[in-house]
């Protein structure tokens, strides 16, 4: 695994810490490549989830090509995650990264 060089990781809550290591685990699998972190708390999100530690994004693109992978297999990609972790986690592909969060709020049963 790695970290973008401006990522910033103050803050990261150990739920995703857990995760990450699930994620690289399938780059390895699925395309033979590190998982590189691109962004934790740093940058301006939308999602209020990064800045208190409970989300990730992840680079989708080849590292030797620097091309954005296909959506296919960005799918694939987060099919596999999504099924290696708990319904806690929500993993959204996005235009040019791929999106992980902890979100036990949207899944509490009574």
């Amino acid at each position: 695994m790695k970290l973008k060089e401006s990522v910033k990781i103050s803050g990261i809550k150990p739920e995703m810490v857990f995760v990450m290591i699930i994620i690289d685990s399938v780059y390895h699998e699925i395309v033979n490549q590190e998982c590189t972190i691109t962004s934790v708390s740093d940058g301006k999100h939308l999602n209020a989830l990064h800045s208190v530690g409970y989300a990730i994004d992840l680079r989708s693109r080849d590292t030797d090509s620097n091309e954005q992978w296909s959506n296919r297999l960005k799918k694939r990609l987060a099919a596999k995650i999504r099924s290696r972790l708990t319904d806690e986690f929500d993993v959204v592909i996005e235009s040019d990264h791929i999106h992980v969060e902890f979100d036990p709020r949207t899944r509490i049963h009574y």
